[in-house]
């Protein structure tokens, strides 16, 4: 499951509208409010772009994504298997 609906922040990434109970993105923190920059590297500017990536790090057991909440930036590693 993703966090959707998601609102493209000028600066780059997107903003987390909301996360579903149970989804991975819950699992992993993700919260409301949170803006995605990137992952392992790659900007992000949708949640499309996300799952885009993801499907290409097949075969490799974690990525990790730039996450902004409020001031802080943080990176979170999120199991791909």
């Amino acid at each position: 499951g993703s966090a959707a609906p998601v609102e493209r922040n000028e600066g780059g990434g997107f903003v987390v509208r909301s996360v579903r109970v149970g989804s991975g993105a819950e699992r992993i923190g993700v919260q409301a409010g949170d803006l995605l920059l990137g992952i392992n590297g790659r900007a992000l500017d949708s949640d499309q772009a996300l799952r885009r990536q993801v499907l290409t790090l097949r075969g490799q057991t974690r990525a990790i994504i730039l996450v902004q909440r409020g001031p802080g930036r943080y990176n979170v590693a999120i199991p791909l298997t």
